[in-house]
């Protein structure tokens, strides 16, 4: 599933004795495929479902000055009015959101990706 492996399907002891054929083969892959999107649906959510509860309980915070050091640049992007880049332990960036958060090279040179609503609105 987009080169990323799930674990392995062995064919073994077919029903009946005998040997597998290559269309036992197609049979198996041909259901390997939707178990393999099932399974990263479920992570998916799983990771936005943590993502929104985070954010739900940050959106509590009311009049308070927060530090979130995090490399999911959707929460930095929906929590943060200023961002800093840091790499090494060194800041090599700082600015106010929309300057270093949709700022593509900087973020790719130093292992991050533009946020997901900036590749939306880019799109």
């Amino acid at each position: 599933m987009r080169d990323e492996v799930f674990g392995n399907l062995y064919l073994t002891e077919k029903h009946g004795g005998g040997e597998f054929t290559d269309q036992d083969e197609k049979l198996v892959l041909a259901l390997a495929t939707p178990a393999g999107f099932v399974i990263e649906n479920a992570r998916d959510y799983k990771q936005s479902e943590r993502r929104r509860q985070w954010l739900e309980a940050t959106a509590q915070i009311n009049d308070a000055t927060m530090l979130v050091a995090t490399h999911d640049m959707d929460v930095a992007w929906e929590l943060c009015a200023d961002a800093a880049v840091l790499d090494g332990g060194r800041i090599v960036a700082f600015g106010s959101r929309d300057d270093v958060l949709t700022d593509e090279t900087l973020l790719h040179d130093h292992g991050l990706e533009l946020p997901w609503s900036v590749r939306m609105m880019r799109s």
